[in-house]
Order: C-alpha cells, then sequence, then structure tokens
C-alpha cells in the first residue's frame, strides 16, 4: 500500500517520552488520478494518527496511548444488480494506559486498561443494500508472571464490557452466495475470564507448558473451562520436536445474545506436531501438521434468530524455509495446505469455508547490499476462494425482475490469486532523524485477481472486478 508516514520523537525528560506519528495513503489519489485502474476498481485509502508517552518511575513504567484509523474502500458502478456507489468505512478509536511493574527480581505484573471502539459501515448501491455494525469494549487485563527454578508461571484475570449495534439489510441479489439478511439488534454482554499456566523446563531438552483458563458470560451464565498443553523436546542443538493440544473458545458478541440469550461460545479443539530444524548456519525450516474441530458455529434458522447448530473443521500442513546472511541478505519461503469446512450461517450441510484456499506459497527476498539501498520482492500464490453460482435467473412479472436460481453452496472457486511487489530503497540516515526514499511496483504483471463477481440482468452469466491493479508507487517514510 502507498502512503505518507511521518514520526516525531520527543524526549520529554530523562524518564518521560513522547511519540506521535501520521500515516496516510495515496492509493485512491493514485488509481482515480491515472489511466492504471480498470472499470470496476474500488478506490481504497487510509490514515491512521498514533500518539504514545511513556513515563518510567523506579521499577515501574507507565504508557499512556491513543489509536484512530479509518479505512475506505469506494467504487461507481452501472451493471445490473450493481447501480450507483458502492462504498465501505470503518473507523476505530482505542484509548489505553498500560502499567509494567517489576514487583521482585522474581515477579513483574502487566496492567491494561482500555477503551475501544469500531463503526463500520457498507452501502451498496445507492443504499440498496446496507451494512451498519458499532461496537464498543471496556477491559481491564491484568498478567501476573512469577520465576521460580525451572518454572515461569503466569496467572491472570479479564474482565471486558462488551456493547454492539448492528443492522444488516443485504437482499439477494447483492448478498454473499445469495443468502439474503435482515437483522437489526444491539446488546451489551459482561465477561469475566482468569488463566493460569506454567512452563516447565523438566530437562534440559525437555519443557512443558501447561494451563486452564476459564470464561463466564454475562446474560448467558455461561462457564466455559479451556485447559491447554504444549511439549518442545530439542534431542539436539539442530533439532526441536513440538506437540501440542488446546480447548479454546470465543464468546458470542453482545447482539447476539440480545437475540438468544442461551447461545454457547463458539468453542474450537485443536492438536498439532511440529518440527523446527536448523539446516546449516544460515538455513532454517520448521514444517507443523495441524487439525481443529469447530463446535457451537453460529447458525441462522427460518425465522433470522441465532442458534448453536454450526459445526466444522480444518486440517493441513505449513512448510516454512529461511536463509539469513547476516544483514545483508534476508529470504523466506512459506507453502500451506489446508481443507477447511463449515456448516454455519444459512448453509445446511458441511461445505467448504467461505475463505478456504487449499494452497498458498509466499516467497520473500530482501536484499541490502549497503547502508543506503534496499530491495525487496514479494510474490504470493493463492487458491481461490470457493463461492455459490447462479444457474440462470426466473423472471418475477410482478417485481420485473430476476431471482437467481441459487447453485450448489461453494462448489465453484474464483481463479487462483498471485501478485509480485517490488520495492526499491534508498535510505538518508543523515536527513533529520531518517528519512527513507522508495520506488514500488504493486502487481507488478498487472494480475487480475477476482474480488467479487457481478451477476447479469438474469443470472445466465457474471463480470468480475478486481482492487489492486498494476501501479508503480513513489513513497517516503520521514523521522523528526
Amino acid at each position: 500500500m502507498s502512503d505518507i508516514k511521518g514520526l516525531i520523537e520527543m524526549p520529554l525528560s530523562q524518564s518521560v517520552s513522547s511519540i506521535f506519528s501520521v500515516r496516510r495513503s495515496y492509493f485512491d489519489i493514485l488509481l482515480g488520478g491515472t489511466g492504471f485502474g480498470t472499470e470496476y476498481d474500488l478506490l481504497p485509502y487510509f490514515y491512521d494518527i498514533n500518539s504514545k508517552t511513556d513515563i518510567r518511575i523506579n521499577n515501574h513504567r507507565l504508557s499512556f496511548n491513543v489509536l484512530y484509523s479509518q479505512e475506505k474502500l469506494s467504487g461507481e458502478f452501472d451493471e445490473p444488480h450493481w447501480v450507483g456507489t458502492h462504498d465501505w468505512s470503518s473507523e476505530n478509536w482505542t484509548v489505553g494506559m498500560r502499567l509494567r511493574s517489576l514487583i521482585s527480581p522474581s515477579i513483574s505484573s502487566d496492567l491494561n486498561v482500555y477503551w475501544s471502539y469500531v463503526n463500520s459501515l457498507a452501502n451498496h448501491a445507492d443504499r440498496a443494500g446496507l451494512e451498519d455494525t458499532r461496537g464498543s469494549e471496556i477491559a481491564i487485563k491484568e498478567n501476573i508472571t512469577f520465576l521460580k527454578k525451572n518454572h515461569e508461571l503466569r496467572t491472570g484475570f479479564w474482565f471486558v464490557i462488551d456493547q454492539s449495534d448492528i443492522e444488516i439489510n443485504l437482499p439477494i441479489d447483492l448478498a454473499y452466495n445469495f443468502e439474503a439478511m435482515y437483522f437489526k439488534a444491539n446488546g451489551s454482554a459482561t465477561k469475566l475470564a482468569a488463566y493460569l499456566d506454567d512452563t516447565w523446563e523438566v530437562r534440559p531438552w525437555l519443557s512443558l507448558n501447561y494451563g486452564i483458563r476459564s470464561d463466564y458470560i454475562i446474560p448467558s451464565s455461561e462457564l466455559v473451562i479451556s485447559p491447554r498443553m504444549n511439549l518442545v523436546i530439542t534431542p539436539m542443538d539442530k533439532l526441536q520436536l513440538t506437540a501440542n493440544y488446546g480447548v479454546y473458545s470465543q464468546a458470542p458478541p453482545a447482539y447476539e445474545l440480545e437475540n438468544n440469550s442461551t447461545l454457547q461460545s463458539r468453542e474450537s479443539k485443536a492438536v498439532g506436531l511440529g518440527l523446527n530444524i536448523r539446516l546449516s548456519e544460515s538455513v532454517t525450516g520448521n514444517l507443523e501438521i495441524y487439525k481443529k474441530n469447530f463446535f457451537n458455529l453460529m447458525s441462522i434458522d427460518s425465522m433470522g434468530n441465532f442458534q448453536n447448530n454450526g459445526y466444522g473443521n480444518v486440517a493441513g500442513y505449513e512448510l516454512y524455509l529461511q536463509k539469513k546472511s547476516g544483514e545483508s541478505f534476508i529470504g523466506w519461503l512459506s507453502y500451506t495446505y489446508s481443507i477447511a469446512k463449515r456448516k454455519e450461517g444459512f448453509a445446511k450441510k458441511l461445505d467448504l469455508f467461505n475463505y478456504d484456499r487449499t494452497h498458498m506459497l509466499t516467497g520473500v527476498i530482501q536484499f541490502r547490499p549497503s547502508e543506503k539501498w534496499k530491495l525487496g520482492i514479494k510474490f504470493r500464490y493463492a487458491t481461490g476462494v470457493p463461492y455459490t453460482p447462479a444457474n440462470g435467473g426466473i423472471y418475477n412479472s410482478q417485481l420485473d425482475k430476476y431471482f437467481p436460481i441459487v447453485g450448489e453452496r461453494n462448489s465453484v472457486r474464483y481463479k487462483p490469486y498471485h501478485r509480485l511487489d517490488i520495492r526499491i530503497a534508498r535510505f538518508f540516515p543523515d536527513v533529520l532523524n531518517g528519512l527513507v526514499v522508495y520506488i514500488e511496483t504493486v502487481n507488478t504483471y498487472n494480475r487480475q485477481n477476482v474480488a467479487y463477481l457481478i451477476w447479469s440482468d438474469d443470472f445466465s452469466s457474471s463480470k468480475s472486478f478486481s482492487i489492486f491493479p498494476f501501479l508503480p508507487i513513489l513513497g517516503v517514510d520521514l523521522s523528526l
């Protein structure tokens, strides 16, 4: 993403320092003012403002942080079912305080208190479709660490008040996978959590991490107990073996509990095996095999009510290789194979997950021949996500419009996604506190990756539109 960054560091005294940063993308300006965009491109932009102050008092470090960010996508369309302005925006606030304390040589504390707010709004076809989500969270989170011979014991508690307000109005011809949704709700929920875990060095070559977490949800009065375990075996310096098992839960959002106060937390049970190996002084690699089962996923009945009838699973493996030669070269390659299936939302049976990508390949090279120059290359490939096709349409003479004949859910995939980005950066360390000027080519060979399909008036054919065409970029990163 092309952007301009500014950073100001202000040491106010020996014990007080402050940082202020501003960042704004100009991708929308470049797309709108050049001929690189295509007919169906959305114009994205974001900006964020961040302020942080640190105060050091003896064995304590107190931090205050304020973050504001805004993102937006916007585009004009003149196609059946896609007429007029389509835009999406998100506004985020976070205000927080963090106190880190060294109570004794073996005991430390980390206290976080924060308030966050998010407002996500999407208008489709000049408000023919609407998605409006607002949510806020007030939280107190305390974590304490105890160090003892061969043990690192951690405990803590969380207190969270979650408020949310949501309105969705998506007719069938605008909804993803033709799953129309009309819903409006708001609610408030209180969530309490506590945990205890220990990392035990049983032997120099064997360590065990084990723990338990409990969550209590109001107003559903649900108590969730989640045990977790991780085993690490290091039979030799260049080889490490891992095994893990855990139960993880996610409480329903407040608006879902307002719709159905008996809802239970979404739950997953995960198991994994891993291998980390050093092939040479500069080459390392790891392999992870995993499987997760999901329970109590959210489903929606014919009356639009939320239920816990969903379930799913994902299984696969990830291979990672890295080569690092001092500060001048680093490169890594990762490959992931996985199959994810879920029955959730409106699904009647177990289908491919909406965001399933069977194959994912990423390669990165960063080469720095000198302190003043740096070359970066990044390539990504991924299987296209699945979608539900339309098998033609049925004409309604009273409404004078076609309605889709919906095919099998998630039975077809978009074309594979792949993209190459190249960046050359020039460093000017003597300009103020550091200046970086870079030239970048986004989507270097102009791959038209599918973001969404637009169907014809009678749903007999479709067109695709994409985001991020080929674009050359000039960027600046400045520190004051």
